[in-house]
């Protein structure tokens, strides 16, 4: 600090070397002197006194303040905020992203159970082409069509083809899987009310699926 014609006062030099050690912050939109203070761990009293400021007054928007850390670790802490904030939004750009693509699977959902006029609830159990669970030939299904892993087909009981006409070539939907299943196959005639979803070799998936009520619809 420099006064023509007088020498500077110990505060005057003191308050300048501190200025040499404090790091410059411009003042945004938003910014408090309470904000700041908390934002960079230092007191608003410190703030005050190395700026020449009353604590009451407001804030000028672009307004350079001097802070009482040094710019090295202003610089940090701004960058660390920058990196949450952008990790903030990619957060919730993603969910949003999972959100839309969420609703439009259950309105597509909707949509494709719509065009069906019947729904029956029935039990469900999973089957897939080994001799254990078939017989002799595991890839030749009722009516004698060729299956193959990777279809998405099912057996139904006796009952459903006598009493709904849910016969070889009816297209289903099955609540909680997604997309359309085609009946390729028959089922024990002991069965009743009964559904069996064809599941490839996949024997573990065949045994997470168990057995369980759903909606059949066609």
């Amino acid at each position: 600090m420099i006064h023509p014609g007088r020498k500077s006062s110990p505060d005057e030099i003191r308050l300048a070397r501190m200025r040499e050690r404090s790091g410059k912050y411009k003042v945004c939109k938003g910014d408090s002197l309470i904000g700041l203070a908390k934002r960079f761990g230092v007191s608003v009293e410190s703030i005050c006194r190395l700026n020449k400021i009353d604590k009451k007054r407001p804030l000028r928007l672009g307004e350079i303040l001097f802070l009482p850390i040094s710019q090295k670790k202003l610089q940090a802490l701004l960058r660390k905020e920058k990196r949450k904030r952008l990790e903030a939004l990619h957060k919730r750009e993603a969910l949003e992203r999972n959100r839309r693509l969420q609703e439009s699977r259950r309105l597509l959902q909707e949509a494709s159970i719509g065009r069906f006029r019947h729904r029956i609830r029935v039990v469900a159990t999973a089957y897939t082409s080994h001799y254990d669970q078939t017989d002799r030939t595991p890839f030749i299904a009722a009516w004698n069509n060729r299956i193959r892993p990777g279809m998405k087909i099912i057996a139904v009981s006796p009952d459903l083809i006598r009493k709904y006409g849910i016969t070889n070539g009816t297209r289903v939907r099955i609540s909680g899987l997604p997309g359309i299943y085609t009946v390729r196959d028959k089922m024990n005639p002991r069965l009743r009310n009964h559904i069996d979803i064809y599941m490839g070799l996949d024997r573990r998936r065949a045994l997470r699926w168990g057995r369980r009520r759903v909606y059949l619809y066609w």
